[in-house]
């Protein structure tokens, strides 16, 4: 999921031949996925059904969770705990919690994923990618998707619907290829999950259909549980992140290193936190099967 054209989030692809390097060398191979609601065939389907088991399995007794097609009751009342109109800190309570679920115990892994996430959210305040720029942001964020600063001032003009279509609009390597794309899969969640195929693939890992209804990765169960299902699914950014690589770390989440100095800023407060909590006999909950 990556897109060296993109300044934040999770952007490219997460498919056989982009990305899967790291897949690759750990023998797991890319899952394969099949229809609406449901995994294609054995053995990646068992894997796959494995995976998410284990990421979300509840720590309540009522039994394991099925994500293709039944939400995990611990990450959603999580999620449901802090709702949208909730405060920041309401948001984080609801990941920290969501990461006892998962079993996501590892502290400089854990620290990794609330600097990254809490990056991308703008401190978990912004569930929805800002396409507010400036004509001179966009020529600087994006100097090759426009020609002059008039151009940038002519679409600027337009909206912000105009703005996401030239900049995510006709992009085969996110599955933008239809007329309005661009700001359908425009980012969204802790992730900024972006483009048609991100979304088809998110949405049947966990059987909901977000390429259907996109707007549902800004709504914090689902936001939560994509951010989770795009760390897990990338073994290589789960190694980085235990070592406490930031950089790596960055590149893997924004596909090239925007932000890095607040991202490291904001693994240093957090990992100094845990730790702190740790010390005090307060660690995080082992909860699900990592």
């Amino acid at each position: 999921m990556r897109d060296s054209e993109s300044p934040s989030g999770a952007r490219g692809s997460f498919h056989p031949g982009n990305g899967s390097a790291a897949r690759d060398r750990a023998g797991l191979g890319p899952p394969r996925v099949g229809g609406a609601g449901t995994v294609g065939n054995a053995p990646d389907a068992r894997m796959l059904n494995d995976w998410l088991r284990g990421l979300l399995e509840p720590i309540q007794d009522s039994g394991p969770c099925n994500l293709v097609g039944t939400p995990c009751p611990v990450v959603t009342e999580a999620a449901r705990a802090a709702p949208q109109a909730a405060t920041a800190a309401g948001r984080e309570a609801a990941v920290l919690a969501a990461l006892d679920a998962a079993g996501m115990i590892d502290i400089k892994e854990r620290a990794m994923f609330m600097a990254q996430m809490s990056h991308e959210s703008a401190g978990f305040t912004r569930l929805e990618e800002n396409l507010n720029y400036s004509a001179q942001r966009l020529r600087n964020l994006y100097l090759h998707k426009f020609a002059t600063e008039r151009d940038a001032e002519n679409v600027v003009a337009q909206g912000q619907k105009a703005i996401a279509e030239r900049i995510y609009g006709k992009r085969p390597k996110l599955g933008n290829v239809h007329p309005g794309d661009g700001y359908k899969f425009r980012g969204r969640g802790l992730v900024q999950l972006t483009g048609r195929d991100n979304y088809r693939r998110a949405g049947r890992a966990l059987g909901i259909d977000l390429e259907a209804h996109p707007e549902r990765v800004a709504e914090l169960e689902t936001a939560i549980l994509t951010a989770l299902w795009f760390w897990r699914s990338d073994p290589e950014l789960v190694s980085v992140a235990r070592q406490g690589n930031v950089e790596r770390s960055t590149e893997i989440v924004n596909g090239r290193r925007n932000g890095l100095a607040d991202r490291q800023r904001r693994y240093d407060e957090w990992l100094a936190r845990l730790q702190g909590e740790a010390r005090r006999g307060n660690p995080p909950s082992a909860g699900a099967k990592p």
